[in-house]
């Protein structure tokens, strides 16, 4: 009989142990900053080589089991464009990791309390964050005129965030 393993640890070329996954969910996004998503050149993905949903948990699991991994961070190009996020975020929340997700918030009206019942730590979307002395408190920075206040407004209108501060 052997008992439980122990995760390998990834260590990388510099001796730094890994334990957060970034995964991208799509190659898509909403918005044509030029930083990451210029006007034109695009070269988009086929939807057949797009992972699915069941691809990304099954690679993510063994990340979790094998290696130890303990937060997840999904990504993009813009993470919400990609249809029925929530039902994957659910799928990755019962790994028991922490999930976190990077997103330029234009969709949070719509999809902001979806993700947060589903598993997305909502105090840890990358759109500039703050929590201080444990407040759930997001700073969401500008990349546009419009979307601050649409944003500040879907996540104070989300169940967990009780201060939006908006930077410019």
């Amino acid at each position: 009989m052997t008992g439980p393993t122990t995760p390998e640890q990834l260590v990388d070329g510099f001796g730094r142990v890994h334990r957060d996954l970034r995964i991208s969910v799509t190659d898509r996004c909403n918005f044509r900053c030029t930083y990451c998503m210029p006007e034109e050149g695009m070269q988009w993905m086929a939807r057949e080589e797009i992972l699915t949903f069941e691809e990304i948990t099954r690679i993510a699991r063994v990340f979790v089991e094998r290696y130890g991994v303990d937060s997840i961070r999904l990504t993009g190009g813009e993470p919400t464009v990609r249809a029925h996020l929530p039902v994957l975020v659910a799928k990755l929340a019962a790994l028991g990791v922490e999930l976190a997700m990077t997103t330029n918030g234009s969709t949070l009206r719509s999809q902001a309390q979806a993700l947060a019942d589903a598993g997305v730590n909502i105090d840890d979307m990358h759109l500039g964050r703050s929590t201080q002395s444990g407040d759930a408190s997001l700073m969401v920075l500008a990349t546009s005129p419009a979307v601050p206040r649409e944003v500040a407004d879907a996540l104070r209108s989300t169940d967990g965030i009780e201060t939006v501060h908006v930077l410019s």
